[in-house]
């Protein structure tokens, strides 16, 4: 059984993505506002506990992720998100690339949908930054439905950015204390 909870991403639209990626209907994920406050949690409240952080590549990279995790190689999906593990602790982080506002402009571009078939008028990365900031994104279902729908077209065109994603974060909920990083990277 997966736990909600171990999800921590870092803002609202992140939570959205994975609660759709993930299928948590009732219980969604843990999110926390701001890549410091999640490494605060991360540390503090998941010590000793497995959990996989999603947080946004920032202009600058994050102190802690340089100089306490090791990353783990992801390939061609490095353009798409990063993945790195704590040294020593069941802790992953997922770091989207480029930050989630562009990664979602790209990923429906590539994918074809058309973000206004779903309410969201966002022609520029500035429109769906405002829209992402100023909304309860996390429970939008305008956001639902456009990650339900870039799910199915990646289902549908076996666009590998989107499944292996999810993969990677299913495989390290079905797994936590017990991954291989060799099967995670291959899986």
């Amino acid at each position: 059984m997966w736990l909600a909870k171990s999800v921590i991403p870092e803002c609202n639209i992140d939570s959205c993505l994975f609660n759709v990626l993930l299928q948590f209907e009732k219980d969604g994920v843990n999110h926390t506002k701001g890549n410091a406050t999640v490494v605060k949690k991360v540390r503090e409240k998941f010590d000793n506990r497995f959990c996989v952080a999603v947080i946004d590549k920032d202009r600058r990279d994050i102190e802690f992720i340089t100089n306490e995790c090791d990353r783990i190689d992801t390939g061609e999906f490095e353009e798409y998100f990063r993945l790195f593990k704590r040294i020593g602790k069941h802790h992953y982080f997922i770091q989207m690339v480029p930050v989630i506002e562009k990664w979602i402009m790209k990923v429906a571009g590539e994918l074809e949908v058309k973000l206004t078939d779903f309410g969201i008028n966002a022609e520029t990365l500035g429109d769906l930054n405002h829209i992402t900031k100023k909304t309860d994104s996390k429970n939008d279902d305008r956001f639902k439905r456009l990650f339900k729908e870039l799910v199915r077209k990646s289902e549908e065109k076996g666009y590998a950015p989107v499944l292996k994603l999810r993969n990677i974060v299913k495989y390290l909920l079905d797994k936590q204390y017990e991954t291989d990083i060799n099967e995670l990277k291959n899986g």
